[in-house]
């Protein structure tokens, strides 16, 4: 089996995907993907969509276009089914509607809000009593499927849609539960219950094995427990304080520290050395089943503990077995297969493995913290397309400003292109500790979204809805009328988020004014409900 990518010892070369040989077996790959007929499955389509997008071919490519085209169709349907229903789709539609999250999530995130939040609800109303997922007519959860819905949901988060944190904390305290004393994992956990002793799994297999470490990674890295840290250069030798990169030991804005205490950190810790110490008493060069599988799953919870132990990922063992070992089994028209693998899937899998993509979503996702945009009112560059850290510096032409100058320049009507770069970079403020500092921000935001600019407003409501500010409710559902769609949209998602009904009350994307009217309607009464007394805008 493949497992000794993992531990052995480094060759005397070290690749990376930038490699001619590497670049050489991916392109090659590339073409017989693009050469191929894509099959009649969601999921397999997905797969090879998002394996081309992640080799370097455009979002116009037919295939990729295609698929995206076949997902936008599917999506209503899936978001029809009831708990346990699979409809038209295969008794192994988890794998499908994971791998269409995957695919927006990584095409084109603010493209297809109304697609992605139906998916995200898919997996909320389909999870199993343990906590993973698994074939909709079972209560079992299946490790395999679980650790892909886990990837979507993590990228759903990343890229600022709403993900119900007890559902990824379900998935957590699940995978730890179901690990094997001997630190593997088997197909479907065998749940002994909380605080209960580890108890045998039944088919332990080293993909297996791979896919509960990513799912285990992907989890703790959403709960903000894993720790991560930040990797290159310190050095800030000569360069202007107001310029330097801001040393955040966890770059996911965490200075609010975890977002649960259910989940516990230690537990998380054993769970993943016992995964690592079975992977290194088990290593094997060759599996028949699911191999390029595998080799995905490796990529994708390496690429995470990467970003714990702060590595750079640069000539790591793992990847450079896994290139000679891909080399050595391409075929001659550039495909990979094995058993239970056609040309379709392997090939797949191995280009994913070949381009780091876990690694690149990852890059993608931290460049928010690491290579300029920040959040909590820090000073960093806004021009991003200037705006990189080189050698631990970080160079750009304009400073993002801290939280209580971004208030002052939107009560006072501002330079709005400064307005305009700051939500461009995707900048975002965490309001005053101080209670009754914090009140009177809150009431100039408020203020902004009545009568500010586009970017005051879109601004405005996204500093209200990283604050969860309840209150503000009415003036929110006051902007779900806005005349600008985008504004409309925010404001939704804002309401969504505070109230923490994640399917809203509808309000499709760039909704008409009837639509936008009805829903406003809706959510006044819901918050009635709630706040008898309360008084809404004109």
């Amino acid at each position: 089996m493949l497992l000794l990518l993992v531990v052995a010892t480094s060759p005397s070369f070290g690749y990376s995907p930038q490699d001619a040989k590497v670049k050489a077996m991916v392109k090659k790959g590339v073409a017989h993907l693009n050469s191929i007929k894509l099959s009649e499955r969601l999921g397999e389509r997905c797969l090879v969509a998002l394996a081309l997008y992640k080799a370097g071919e455009p979002k116009s490519n037919p295939k990729i276009q295609e698929t995206v085209k076949g997902v936008l169709a599917d999506v209503p349907a899936i978001s029809k089914l009831k708990k346990g229903q699979k409809g038209k789709f295969v008794h192994a539609m988890t794998y499908d509607v994971a791998l269409a999250l995957i695919l927006l999530c990584e095409l084109e995130p603010d493209a297809y809000p109304e697609e992605i939040n139906q998916l995200i609800d898919y997996f909320v109303k389909n999870q199993k009593p343990a906590g993973g997922w698994g074939y909709p007519h079972e209560d079992l959860s299946d490790n395999s499927m679980t650790q892909y819905g886990a990837l979507g949901l993590w990228l759903a988060d990343q890229n600022g849609y709403v993900v119900p944190v007890e559902t990824m904390e379900k998935v957590c305290n699940y995978i730890i539960r179901v690990q094997d004393p001997a630190g593997a994992w088997g197909y479907k956990g065998v749940d002994p219950g909380p605080n209960a002793k580890r108890v045998a799994q039944s088919n332990v297999r080293s993909p297996l094995v791979a896919a509960s470490m990513a799912a285990l990674y992907i989890t703790a890295d959403f709960l903000h427990l894993n720790g991560r840290k930040k990797t290159g250069s310190n050095s800030t030798d000569g360069v202007p304080s107001v310029l330097q990169e801001i040393k955040t030991p966890d770059p996911n804005a965490r200075k609010t520290g975890p977002r649960t205490k259910k989940v516990n950190v230690q537990s998380i810790k054993n769970a993943k050395a016992g995964g690592l110490a079975w992977l290194k008493k088990n290593p094997s060069l060759e599996i028949q089943v699911w191999r390029y599988y595998l080799m995905y799953g490796i990529e994708r919870f390496e690429s995470f503990r990467e970003l714990e132990t702060g590595q750079s990922g640069k000539d790591a063992p793992w990847y450079n077995k896994g290139v000679d070992f891909l080399e050595k089994k391409q075929n001659k028209d550039g495909s990979w297969t094995a058993v239970s693998e056609d040309a379709a899937r392997g090939t797949s899998f191995a280009i994913l493995f070949l381009v780091r993509s876990t690694g690149k979503s990852i890059q993608k996702n931290a460049k928010k913290y690491d290579d300029g945009v920040l959040r909590g009112g820090r000073k960093m560059p806004t021009d991003l397309a200037d705006a990189q850290i080189k050698d631990g510096k970080v160079v750009g032409k304009v400073e993002i400003v801290e939280t209580d100058a971004f208030i002052s320049l939107l009560e006072s009507g501002g330079d709005d292109e400064q307005l305009s770069n700051m939500l461009n970079a995707g900048a975002s403020y965490t309001l005053s500790e101080d209670e009754r500092g914090r009140d009177i921000q809150i009431v100039i935001l408020r203020r902004k979204i009545r009568d500010g600019s586009f970017s005051a407003r879109m601004l405005a409501i996204k500093t209200i809805k990283i604050a969860k500010d309840f209150d503000s409710v009415p003036v929110l559902v006051y902007a779900l009328t806005d005349p600008d769609w985008r504004v409309a949209r925010e404001s939704r998602d804002a309401l969504r988020y505070i109230s923490r009904k994640f399917s809203g009350y509808g309000m499709p994307e760039r909704a008409k004014a009837a639509d936008k009217d009805l829903a406003a309607e809706k959510w006044k009464a819901w918050y009635l409900s709630i706040q008898p007394d309360a008084e809404f805008l004109d």
